[in-house]
Parts: C-alpha cells; sequence; structure tokens
C-alpha cells in the first residue's frame, strides 16, 4: 500500500501562518498598551504642570481654592486627548490622575507639580 504526501505541506504552513497570526496580534496589543501608558504618563505631568502655573497665579492673586489649578489641569488633559480622573490641589501644588485609552487597555498615571519654595 502507497500512501500520498501530498498536500501535507500545505497543512503545515496554514499552521505557521496561524500561529505568525497570532504572535503578530499578541506584539500590537502589547504596543498598544505600552503607547497608552506613555500617553498617560506624559499627559499626567503636562496637566499637572498647567494646573500648577494656574493655581500659582491664583495663590499670587490671593484667589481662594482649587478651582484654577484644577480647572487648567483639566483642559490640558482633555487637549492631550486623556480624562482627568482626579484633580487635588493644596496652595499651588497640583495632585493629578489621568486615564487614557479605551476597554480594555487602559492606562492612568498620576503627576504632582508646583513651585520650588512649595517643598
Amino acid at each position: 500500500m502507497r500512501r500520498d504526501d501530498r498536500g501535507s505541506a500545505s497543512v503545515l504552513m496554514v499552521g505557521v501562518l496561524v500561529a505568525m497570526v497570532v504572535v503578530l496580534g499578541a506584539a500590537l496589543a502589547v504596543a498598544a498598551g505600552l503607547a497608552g501608558a506613555a500617553k498617560a504618563r506624559s499627559a499626567a505631568n503636562l496637566s499637572a504642570i498647567a494646573g500648577a502655573v494656574a493655581a500659582r497665579d491664583a495663590v499670587a492673586a490671593a484667589t481662594a481654592g482649587a478651582g484654577p489649578g484644577c480647572a487648567a489641569a483639566g483642559e490640558a488633559a482633555r487637549r492631550n486627548g486623556v480624562t482627568l480622573a482626579s484633580c487635588a490641589a493644596d496652595g499651588a501644588v497640583i495632585t493629578v490622575t489621568v486615564t487614557a485609552g479605551s476597554a480594555p487597555w487602559t492606562a492612568s498615571a498620576s503627576a504632582i507639580a508646583g513651585p520650588a519654595y512649595a517643598r
């Protein structure tokens, strides 16, 4: 009895291609997660700095409250394509937390900014 092996390489190649697609998909998912985390970190830093500048100006003008600093931080977050999750002001020091991305790949980051004399 003779066996015919024609077509066996095609089955092997389909398996290899499926494996390559799975690996590529996993790599793209990891890359998207890393990009979202980097975006969240930079946007958190920028938002905290914008909020600290506005809060410093409000403190210098003797305007009380976290309003100006957090409002500026929220605007900076929006312009950077992230969502401001929380904002707290302690004088001219602003602490923010932002989120970037959408489910299931959301990333969050926090940052604190303020004048050097506020240490």
